[in-house]
């Protein structure tokens, strides 16, 4: 299967099984580009495209192709790319859209490598992150502790170049 066909199957999976993101992907213009690193959701005008890496997607098993899909549609349906320019700091905003998306996808169907709550709670037990509490919460946490410029967090800045 091409990765035409293995995207089209992931988001009819989506949108048959839930028919709210399902709405989402029917607009969604869909490009395949070596120009991102893994997948991501942008404006283009008045419209949403979904960029994919190739490789990134060829790599991927059809759990974590359903899971990407359902993943970058919700940072549309939760308004993750109209309040951008509300937040001065990209990196730690990112990070803190993706922990809250990945809140409510089943967790076997993101690759490990993803952005979890259960990962920041471990890391920074004194920040008391609390679950399902919105992007602007988990912004308002993760940049109070880069600005105290914790180590960990400097090398998770880093990482996420």
């Amino acid at each position: 299967m091409n990765n035409i066909e293995s995207l089209a199957k992931a988001c009819k999976e989506v949108m048959l099984s839930n028919p709210f993101y399902g709405l989402y992907l029917m607009a969604l213009n869909k490009q395949w580009s070596n120009h991102v690193p893994t997948a991501g959701v942008c404006l283009k005008g008045l419209n949403y495209e979904l960029h994919i890496n190739p490789t990134f997607w060829d790599a991927l098993t059809t759990d974590y192709k359903r899971g990407i899909v359902i993943h970058e549609v919700m940072h549309i349906a939760f308004f993750h790319l109209t309040d951008y320019s509300d937040y001065s700091d990209k990196k730690i905003l990112n990070i803190s859209m993706d922990l809250e998306v990945n809140q409510y996808i089943e967790s076997s169907w993101l690759p490990e490598q993803g952005c979890f709550l259960k990962d920041f709670q471990l890391m920074f037990p004194h920040l008391n992150l609390e679950a399902k509490k919105g992007t602007r919460y988990y912004y308002n946490k993760l940049k109070e502790e880069a600005d105290k410029q914790s180590a960990i967090m400097k090398q998770l800045l880093k990482e996420c170049n």
